[in-house]
């Protein structure tokens, strides 16, 4: 029995220090996503100022300026957070941090409770507990 308590508080300070991670990366991302959206926005307020050749060109300028600073945004935070998780693996000493971020971070797969079955073995195996 204390194993599974054992086991299950581990998975929380994991599923908590993904979350702490993935906070990061929220933050490395928005000034990239608000400045897109400024760009877009600067291009499409053109049509009511500027004439119609100049306003499509503008338009069309910051249409791609805010996507490509939008992505550079998306590129920057996810290396930055994916090296955060190789930090909090190293630093805490928590094996399998890293396999266990990735899939948090890509496919949001750990649940807030304690997991079962197929999950509960997967993360039984991240950790070296299998």
């Amino acid at each position: 029995m204390n194993d599974n308590l054992e086991i299950e508080k581990t998975y929380m300070e994991y599923l908590g220090k993904a979350n702490e991670v993935f906070k990061i990366q929220q933050k490395v991302y928005l000034p990239y996503a608000v400045s897109g959206l400024l760009l877009f926005g600067i291009g499409g307020s053109a049509f009511f100022w500027a004439s119609p050749q100049n306003a499509l060109w503008m338009f069309s300028a910051g249409l791609v300026t805010g996507i490509v600073d939008t992505t550079v945004g998306t590129l920057t935070a996810r290396k930055k957070v994916l090296a955060e998780a190789n930090a909090v693996e190293t630093s805490l000493k928590l094996p399998g941090f890293s396999e266990f971020f990735k899939l948090f971070y890509h496919r949001r797969w750990w649940p807030n409770q304690m997991v079962t079955g197929e999950k509960y073995q997967q993360f039984l195996s991240i950790i070296g507990r299998n």
